[in-house]
């Protein structure tokens, strides 16, 4: 007989103080700004990316701001 996986895991990653903890999709979104991040610091070092490296950070924060906004509504439309 074969067995069926039955997707049950914890969204829960780390859980921190009481009913406070970080997710799972929470730890996503900080990898994801994170490697971003460090990619357009590296490009802009090398003289590849249009930016200069100290201005990384605020097109990252609004890049993701956008982002955040602009993914979540067009995916709550495509899936919902």
């Amino acid at each position: 007989m074969l067995g069926v996986y039955v997707h049950d895991l914890d969204p829960v990653a780390l859980p921190l103080f009481g009913k406070l903890a970080l997710r799972w999709y929470g730890l996503a979104y900080l990898s994801a700004f994170v490697a971003g991040f460090l990619l357009l610091r590296h490009l802009a070092r090398k003289g590849l990316w249009v930016l200069k490296p100290e201005k990384t950070g605020d097109f990252i924060a609004a890049a993701a701001l956008f982002g955040v906004f602009l993914g979540g509504r067009l995916g709550y439309i495509l899936f919902y």
